[in-house]
C-alpha cells in the first residue's frame, strides 16, 4: 500500500487530469453559453435582430414603401403564409404577399399611426416569432378619402437564412370582444 503500482499511479493521474479539465470547463461554461446565444442559440443578439425587423416592418407602413415590407421576407421559403385581418382567406405564397404590399402602397394616402405595444420575441434555434398588440390607422388615397383605423394582434414567425432573419408568416387577428 505504502508503494502504489505504476499502473495504479497513472490511472489516480489520469483521473485527476481529467477532473481538473472538467473543473476548468466548468470555470468558463459562461462564456460557452453567451457565445453559443449571440450565433443563434435563442440569445439576446438574435432577440434584438428579430425586434429590427419588426420595427422595419413598422416604418415600411408608415412610409408605404412596399420594397421595404418586401424586403423583410424569405422569398425562398416555399411555404409563406399572410394573414391579414381585412381578407377573407390567407395568402399563399411570395407572389401574393408582395402584391399584397403593392396594392396597400397604392390604396393609403398615408399612414398616420401604426404603434406596437408589448412586442414578445423569443428564438428556437434559427426559427423565432414575435407578438405584439397594435395600433393601425391610415387615410385611403381618391375623391373620397376614408379613415381606417383598427387595434388587433399580430404574430410573426421568422427564420434565419444567411445569418438574417426573414419572415416566414404574418398573422393578424382582431381583438377578443368583451
Amino acid at each position: 500500500m505504502a508503494k502504489l503500482r505504476q499502473r495504479d499511479r497513472a490511472r489516480l493521474s489520469t483521473g485527476w487530469v481529467r477532473f481538473m479539465v472538467l473543473l476548468a470547463a466548468l470555470a468558463f461554461f459562461p462564456a460557452w453559453t453567451a457565445e453559443v446565444s449571440a450565433e443563434g442559440g435563442g440569445g439576446r443578439a438574435d432577440e434584438q435582430q428579430i425586434r429590427e425587423v419588426i420595427e422595419q416592418y413598422r416604418k415600411g407602413w408608415l412610409s408605404l414603401d412596399a420594397n421595404l415590407l418586401q424586403g423583410l421576407w424569405d422569398k425562398g421559403y416555399p411555404k409563406i403564409i399572410y394573414v391579414a385581418v381585412e381578407l377573407r382567406e390567407p395568402i399563399r405564397g411570395w407572389e401574393g404577399v408582395k402584391k399584397y404590399y403593392e396594392d396597400g402602397a397604392q390604396y393609403f394616402g398615408q399612414v398616420k399611426a401604426f404603434t406596437l405595444k408589448e412586442l414578445s420575441v423569443d428564438t428556437f434555434g434559427d426559427t423565432g416569432y414575435a407578438f405584439s398588440t397594435y395600433r393601425f390607422e391610415a387615410v385611403t388615397k381618391g375623391d373620397k378619402p376614408q379613415t381606417i383605423e383598427g387595434d388587433g394582434q399580430v404574430s410573426f414567425l421568422l427564420r434565419k437564412v444567411g445569418g438574417k432573419w426573414r419572415i416566414i408568416q404574418y398573422h393578424e387577428s382582431a381583438p377578443h370582444a368583451h
